[in-house]
């Protein structure tokens, strides 16, 4: 496995092949022209497309070994990258390289151009990967972060994603190993014990997936009280007339906070974002609420379990519910990777409130990217 962390990786003076001409490849191909101008881009392979693209020839996968030589490579752009690779090496073919897919979504080059460091030396995930001078500033709030993990499996994957790990191998190649070497594939819902949940406040229900999971695991008499402040976008998801339907969801055109305000939401699918302070004219006015405000004002009598999704707001949302999770005791699953300093301030911040709770942690993705913890009463705990 070969995944890269720069672009300065790629050899020099390299001809390459662009495996995939979707987006992701067109991105690359883009980014390559601007910041790799030493590089000759052969052709595109693809499966599915014939015609040449921006400029390119296609070529089909089973047309490589003929057509490779020793001195070009393979630059895999594509989030089907691991069975792309798999295909490579079944061909004897070895010279690849493999682009992380997170880098390859728009942002990149805009992230690369704007950077003040050499852009071929920046790490291609560095807002969310964890540099040696991170953790030389934070090193006492991750060591009391860890220290909250009572499972050594979750020890051991809290110090692969803040790259506390061997050098060894790069950060992503590692983290890509243990993605595909564990069976965990539940987000949200591993180490929930739903025998024990009837009221459910979902934060961030972008197209109601997750919502669904959570309905089929919960009873009849259970409610389910969602907030989504992209509601334009949602209310054109295909499950959006069922789950108005079910007499147990009720969905709020509302971003979770600390307070009832008004602020800046940057849509961009599932990196959208939520900004405090002043906003551009391009970004959609939301308004907020507290789950402690939302509570008190519906005189619900119980909150058995609390996801949030919510584009960085997390650490807002929990302190706007302290009298709930205090009161209530509920099971937990928040999102801690939208910023890396969540990897321990959410943590910290719950352990600060919440007393006899137990934490796990789940990532589910091949990237610094879907990193759950999970912190569930000990009374509650189901394993």
């Amino acid at each position: 496995m070969r995944i890269i962390e720069r672009l300065a990786d790629i050899p020099q003076g390299v001809q390459v092949y662009l495996f995939g001409c979707g987006q992701a490849g067109q991105h690359l191909k883009k980014i390559l022209e601007h910041f790799r101008k030493d590089i000759t881009l052969l052709s595109w392979i693809d499966s599915f497309k014939n015609e040449g693209i921006d400029g390119l020839r296609v070529i089909k996968p089973d047309a490589l070994p003929k057509t490779i030589k020793q001195n070009e490579i393979v630059l895999i752009a594509s989030v089907f990258w691991r069975e792309i690779e798999k295909e490579l090496i079944k061909q004897n073919i070895d010279n690849y390289l493999i682009i992380p897919y997170h880098f390859l979504r728009r942002q990149g080059f805009e992230a690369l151009k704007g950077s003040k460091d050499d852009p071929l030396l920046n790490p291609l995930c560095c807002e969310l990967r964890f540099s040696s001078h991170d953790l030389e500033i934070y090193k006492e709030p991750l060591e009391k972060s860890l220290s909250l993990f009572g499972y050594n499996e979750d020890k051991k994957l809290y110090l692969l994603l803040t790259n506390q790990i061997s050098k060894e191998i790069s950060p992503l190649t590692a983290i890509t190993d243990y993605y595909y070497k564990t069976n965990i594939n539940k987000e949200y819902l591993d180490f929930i014990n739903f025998e024990q949940i009837y009221t459910i406040i979902e934060g961030g229900v972008f197209k109601g997936t997750i919502t669904l999971e959570f309905l089929k695991r919960l009873p009849q008499n259970g409610m389910l009280y969602g907030f989504e402040p992209n509601w334009k976008d949602f209310q054109k998801s295909p499950l959006f007339p069922r789950l108005n339907k079910d007499p147990r969801v009720h969905i709020f055109p509302l971003g979770l906070w600390e307070k009832k305000t008004e602020l800046g939401f940057k849509p961009d699918g599932a990196v959208s974002r939520i900004v405090e302070g002043s906003h551009s004219s391009c970004m959609l006015k939301i308004n907020t609420i507290s789950i402690d405000q939302f509570v008190r004002e519906n005189n619900i009598k119980r909150i058995d379990f609390i996801k949030m999704d919510i584009e960085g707001a997390e650490p807002k949302a929990l302190s706007g519910s302290i009298n709930t999770l205090t009161k209530h005791r509920p099971q937990l699953a928040i999102s801690i990777y939208h910023d890396k300093r969540h990897m321990f301030e959410i943590p910290i911040l719950l352990n600060k409130f919440l007393k006899d709770y137990v934490y796990r942690l789940g990532h589910y993705s091949c990237e610094y990217a879907e990193t759950i913890l999970y912190a569930i009463p000990e009374e509650k705990c189901s394993q």
